[in-house]
This record gives structure tokens, sequence and C-alpha cells, in this order.
């Protein structure tokens, strides 16, 4: 998936999550393995910096992105879209 290798490692870097983020489905919510919402926070913004990107207000909420695929997706539509 785009972007998966990239966000990957921002979430090694920022978020301290139960399990290694290498053994985690892109389909497994990030919240259910150690995420809250102050790390969420804090991996948004690394996120928004590394690809010079704004999530937009409304995918500013870890249960609508709060995957390794919903990410991804995010940043896609955000830079290869507009």
């Amino acid at each position: 998936m785009k972007y998966q290798a990239e966000i990957t490692k921002i979430i090694k870097n920022t978020v301290s999550l139960t399990q290694s983020v290498e053994s985690i489905e892109i389909e497994t919510p990030l919240e259910g393995i150690g995420m809250d919402s102050m790390s969420f926070i804090q991996l948004v913004v690394a996120i928004e910096d590394a690809f010079e990107i704004d999530f937009p207000d409304e995918k500013l909420n870890a249960t609508q992105v709060g995957t390794i695929k919903a990410l991804c997706e995010t940043v896609y539509e955000i830079k290869d879209t507009t």
C-alpha cells in the first residue's frame, strides 16, 4: 500500500504500542494495542510534518483513521488527489 513503509516508521518512532508495529495487520485498530488520544495527536502531527500536509478536521478522529490502512489512505487522499 502506498505510504505504508513511511507511516509504519513514523508510528514506530512516535507511538508506544503493546506489540511491534511490523507485526500489526494494516486494518488493526491502533487504539486496541496501546495508542491513546494524546499519542494519536502526536502521530497525526508527525505524519503532517513528514508529508507536508494538513489533516482535515473530519479526519482528526482515531476511530476513523486509527489503522495503518486508514492513515495511508488519508495521506494518499490529501497528497495525491489535491
